[in-house]
């Protein structure tokens, strides 16, 4: 399928929820950095055994989303005791997601990097494709 294919239909599987009520956009999203995380997990198989320190790739990529999300809230309401009104869960999971979305086309560079026989331009584009397209649902 691909991956390009696999963030494709899982945003088509949550447009309904992205356009929906702020707890909505708030749940789809979240579900689209659930299949990012996995496609990250997935990749983290092609690095060497020991390459996330003496964590799995399942439990380093879940407390690297953790963090994402830590970080973004910090910058989207960085007085936390200040109320900052509903928007705010949608702005910190879609910032999440569009770094997960960051982190899989770096590994994704990574793995390829000095690889003949892949065309790693033409994947670049159709991944950025496949954000952008599910941005614009």
């Amino acid at each position: 399928m691909g991956l390009p294919n696999i963030l494709k239909a899982a945003y088509r599987s949550q447009r309904e929820r992205l356009a929906g009520s702020t707890t909505e956009m708030v749940q789809g999203a979240a579900t689209i950095t659930d299949v990012l995380e996995q496609i990250l997990v997935h990749l983290a198989q092609w690095f060497p055994k020991n390459n996330f320190g003496d964590m799995s790739a399942n439990r380093y990529f879940s407390h690297y989303v953790g963090e994402r999300y830590k970080w973004r809230r910090a910058l989207i309401a960085p007085k936390s005791s200040e109320p900052h009104g509903t928007i705010c869960g949608p702005l910190i999971t879609h910032a999440v997601m569009s770094d997960m979305s960051d982190a899989v086309e770096d590994m994704v560079r990574a793995l390829l990097y000095g690889r003949e026989g892949f065309y790693r331009h033409a994947w670049e584009k159709a991944w950025r494709e496949s954000v952008e397209a599910g941005e614009d649902a």
